[in-house]
């Protein structure tokens, strides 16, 4: 049996959340290479806060960030109706 082929939204949604992850992932590595996540913490409300969970927040809010202009970008590459 061959494997079902995988559906438009499916590689749409792929082609969005991949490149967006691994654009996430560099950000995250050279921002908290020159800003320590202890330091940044304790100008936060979070006083208490471990590295591990600045780290995670800052890597979803690059995530949440490229996911958007990859969004963005799939949004106007769409062409327009003429009408």
């Amino acid at each position: 049996m061959s494997p079902k082929p995988a559906s438009r939204r499916t590689l749409g949604l792929i082609s969005v959340l991949w490149p967006s992850f691994l654009t996430a992932v560099v950000a995250t590595i050279i921002f908290f290479a020159f800003f320590d996540p202890l330091e940044l913490g304790q100008c936060t409300a979070e006083a208490g806060s471990c590295r591990l969970g600045v780290y995670s927040i800052g890597f979803l809010g690059f995530w949440a960030l490229t996911i958007l202009t990859s969004l963005l970008t799939c949004y106007f590459r769409k062409p327009c109706e003429k009408g």
